[in-house]
């Protein structure tokens, strides 16, 4: 969870998953439902970085979701692992019925 107002707040070579807002209260906002709530005490220029400040002053966390690149080899060899099992047994079981003799 962001605690400062920063540019991104995902390291740039990680996988973004999802982000969201939450309030103090911890329900999530989207960032569109955060610009209303907020029209009036910080105003409408949601770009600038006084803008982030200010949600950040009303309670307001921006939630990044994302995987670190460290992890990226671990991803690639669960999923090989994964797609490898049932190729393996499927390849097992056309083996088994080609040369099976028929009657």
């Amino acid at each position: 969870m962001q605690a400062t107002a920063t540019d991104d707040p995902e390291p740039h070579d990680s996988l973004h998953v999802t982000s969201y807002w939450i309030n103090g209260n911890g329900v999530n906002y989207s960032a569109q439902d955060r610009e209303l709530a907020l029209a009036g005490p910080c105003g409408t220029d949601v770009a600038t970085k006084k803008y982030d400040e200010c949600s950040f002053s009303h309670g307001y966390r921006q939630v990044a979701e994302f995987h670190p690149a460290d992890r990226f080899w671990q991803f690639q060899w669960t999923e090989a692992g994964i797609l490898l099992i049932p190729a393996l047994a499927l390849g097992g079981v056309a083996i088994r019925r080609t040369l099976q003799p028929r009657i």
